[in-house]
């Protein structure tokens, strides 16, 4: 397992990936926008890169009150 740089912004991650035997792309709910993501797997693809499948970080899923409340 190795965390490359940021495929948005450098060609390292694609050339890395190409060398892989798969990779995961890991994105941001806070920070990445859909067309970047987007963009990245296109470019992924061009590279011939095998990609295993996407997490989403940083999301948040707040407890509603009226549960938390008989937690």
């Amino acid at each position: 397992i190795i965390v490359g740089s940021c495929a948005a912004e450098s060609n390292a991650a694609t050339a890395m990936a190409q060398l892989a035997d798969g990779i995961v792309l890991v994105l941001s709910a806070q920070r990445t926008r859909r067309i970047t993501a987007r963009r990245i797997k296109e470019k992924l693809e061009a590279a011939q890169a095998h990609l295993l499948g996407v997490v989403l970080g940083d999301r948040v899923f707040p407890i509603p009150e009226g549960i938390y409340r008989r937690l």
